[in-house]
């Protein structure tokens, strides 16, 4: 299970699995946890700064020089788009 996370003027955290698609909304439990706290926010937000410090921006050249093996994958797999 991969969360998403949220905080909204550094008072309002949100925690949960809920994605904003189709299929989410329609077919899927989704469950989130709805937090008004501006400590809890603040944690959130140190937690977010340091994961995004964590991070390696993927440029267009390098999404280009991926393996052959990744981009069959990714061509196999494109019809399964509408149901992800």
């Amino acid at each position: 299970v991969h969360a998403k996370t949220a905080t909204i003027d550094s008072a309002w955290s949100t925690v949960g699995t809920a994605n904003m698609d189709r299929l989410s909304m329609v077919g899927n439990f989704e469950v989130n946890v709805e937090v008004y706290d501006q400590a809890m926010a603040c944690q959130m937000e140190d937690i977010f700064s340091k994961d995004a410090s964590n991070t390696h921006e993927l440029t267009l050249e390098e999404w280009h020089q991926r393996s052959l093996l990744e981009k069959l994958a990714e061509a196999i797999l494109l019809p399964l788009r509408p149901l992800l």
